[in-house]
């Protein structure tokens, strides 16, 4: 059976739809082609909320529901209610998502006396900004990071993604001492069961699109969804492929005529 074949559709958002700030090519077309199926953008940035997320697609000219994407930050929210005690403290370095899924999830900030150093993405942060997060790590503070991806897709080429900020403070720490890193986002399990307990589908009826072989693919293949790779991200045709995808496309053209070949011959339409 196609993988594509009557499953609902969970979307990277950044080297698969858009590219920063500009959408990407038949984005309009691949949009309405999915209308009718159960879909949801699953994206690793920390720096933007799902309304924000909205906005930022509504200026490439598109409609794309707040209520459709779920972020990275909304899932370390919950994975820091669920996990923190309530005499741990926190030391946050992120941008404006981040701090609020900590300040959500009821966890003090108090970089003094830190027992939790949160990790997302913030593009204005400087190295020295690094310290007190240093130090707490020192002290033997957990280490909770949004996601591991080393790289972040913009309209202008890639930066320095949130794994680049984790790397630089493990580098600190004493590595028999450090303790594990407890990342949320893709590809770990936790962020791809909330997405799929948020469309309320097994992972056999999903497939994960997405241009990163070891966050989208990985972690799609990790749950046990289908998988769809598109090369014009950061994995390019060239590059081998471990692990394999169940379909290998060149754009997100090729994979809006993959999904309108599959709903004809299923009978679904938008």
């Amino acid at each position: 059976m196609n993988v594509l074949s009557g499953r609902a559709l969970l979307l990277d958002m950044d080297g698969v739809l858009c590219f920063g700030r500009q959408p990407a090519p038949g984005l309009a077309r691949f949009l309405d082609a999915i209308a009718g199926r159960r879909y949801l953008c699953v994206t690793n940035n920390s720096t933007q909320t799902a309304a924000e997320v909205a906005r930022r697609f509504a200026a490439m000219g598109v409609e794309l529901p707040a209520e459709r994407v779920l972020t990275v930050s909304e899932v370390l929210r919950d994975h820091l209610a669920a996990t923190c005690r309530p005499d741990d403290r926190a030391c946050v370095l992120g941008a404006g998502p981040v701090a609020a899924a900590v300040a959500e999830a009821g966890l003090p900030v108090d970089p003094a006396r830190a027992t939790v150093v949160v990790v997302g993405l913030d593009l204005t942060a400087r190295l020295a900004d690094l310290g007190p997060a240093i130090d707490a790590l020192r002290r033997g503070a957990r280490l909770v990071a949004a996601n591991d991806d080393p790289v972040m897709l913009t309209e202008a080429g890639l930066l320095p993604g949130t794994g680049a900020v984790v790397a630089a403070l493990r580098a600190t720490v004493d590595r028999p001492t450090a303790g594990p890193v407890e990342y949320v986002g893709k590809p770990s399990v936790v962020m791809f069961r909330r997405a799929l307990a948020r469309l309320g589908v097994g992972a056999d009826q999903a497939v994960v699109v997405g241009d990163s072989l070891a966050s989208d693919i990985a972690g799609g293949a990790g749950v046990g969804a289908g998988t769809v790779l598109l090369t014009w991200g950061v994995t390019p045709p060239h590059a081998p492929l471990e692990p394999m995808p169940d379909l290998v496309l060149p754009s997100l053209d090729a994979l809006t005529d993959a999904i309108e070949e599959s709903d004809l011959h299923t009978g679904v339409r938008p």
